[in-house]
């Protein structure tokens, strides 16, 4: 082959390489921009609740007993209780109602929300609306120091019957809900909840 030969073939493998190179290079391009785009709306949404609306959630009781777990995303112990309530509202929300607050800023609402889509809650949830964390806690009860996790329990009248403090077991929760049900017989008290 010539050299003048040979500088043609470079000439046309280069047409054929750079049309192909440079569509690759946009293939490439688009995968990546794909991966840097923004993540998915949250599927649980939180909502913020105060003092008013916190009062409004116990009132509208609606004849039965309502269990409230304040926690929130930065708390080891409320991230491991907190498969436990949603297992419990799975299984017994038709007895008691369940409801989560989370006491994370109110900025931080976004990552409340991811923590609550990657578990899969099945009950509903809310974060603090005040600011400042005293307000927030005096409103809820003037006795509770702010200690997560904290769950209230409340009878069907909307009065508070319990307040437990720190991580609970399936069983004390069992034991606190059970004892708000009356109507419970006792075979009924002795199935696998």
């Amino acid at each position: 082959m010539s050299p003048h030969e040979s500088s043609v073939k470079q000439t046309r493998t280069l047409r054929h390489q750079i049309p192909c190179t440079i569509l690759w290079l946009s293939f490439t391009a688009m995968v990546c921009l794909a991966c840097g785009r923004p993540a998915p709306e949250p599927i649980v949404k939180v909502e913020p609740i105060d003092a008013q609306a916190f009062r409004e959630l116990l009132q509208s009781g609606q004849g039965q007993p309502l269990l409230v777990n304040f926690w929130a995303t930065w708390c080891e112990p409320c991230r491991q209780e907190f498969s436990i309530l949603d297992e419990l509202a799975r299984e017994m929300g038709d007895q008691v109602r369940f409801v989560g607050v989370s006491v994370d800023s109110p900025d931080k609402v976004e990552q409340v929300e991811e923590f609550l889509t990657a578990q899969q809650v099945s009950f509903p949830q809310y974060i603090r609306a005040e600011e400042d964390d005293e307000v927030f806690i005096n409103a809820i009860d003037p006795g509770w120091n702010g200690a997560v996790p904290s769950t209230f329990v409340y009878d069907d009248t909307g009065a508070r019957a319990r307040r437990l403090t720190g991580q609970q077991t399936r069983e004390s929760l069992v034991a606190v809900i059970e004892s708000l049900l009356p109507e419970l017989t006792a075979e009924d008290k002795s199935s696998d909840y």
